[in-house]
C-alpha cells in the first residue's frame, strides 16, 4: 500500500529547492508557514497560507542531498478549524 506521500509524489509535483520555494510563497504569494507534520517515511508536509486565504501545500521528500520543496495542492478560502471543534 502506498503512502499519501508516495501517491502524492507519483503525479510529478512540481519541485524545487526548499528556500527557493518558502521565499517564492512570500514575497510573491505573500504566504508564510503555519504547520508542519512528519510523514511516515520521512517526509515533511507544510501548510502555507497568506492572509487573503490563498494556501498552498508543500511536501519535502525525504533526501540525503538538498532539500526540496514539491507543491503539490494550493487554492484560495483557507479557514482554520479550532483544534477542539476538529471530528
Amino acid at each position: 500500500m502506498m503512502t499519501p506521500l508516495a501517491l502524492i509524489l507519483a503525479t510529478a509535483p512540481q519541485c524545487a529547492p526548499l528556500p527557493d520555494v518558502v521565499s517564492t510563497l512570500a514575497d510573491k504569494y505573500g504566504e508564510h508557514e503555519i504547520a508542519r507534520a512528519a510523514e511516515d517515511r520521512g517526509g515533511i508536509v507544510m501548510t502555507f497560507v497568506s492572509a487573503q486565504g490563498t494556501w498552498t501545500l508543500i511536501v519535502v521528500p525525504p533526501a540525503e542531498g538538498p532539500l526540496m520543496g514539491c507543491m503539490v495542492a494550493s487554492g484560495s478560502g483557507y479557514m482554520a478549524v479550532p483544534v477542539g471543534e476538529l471530528n
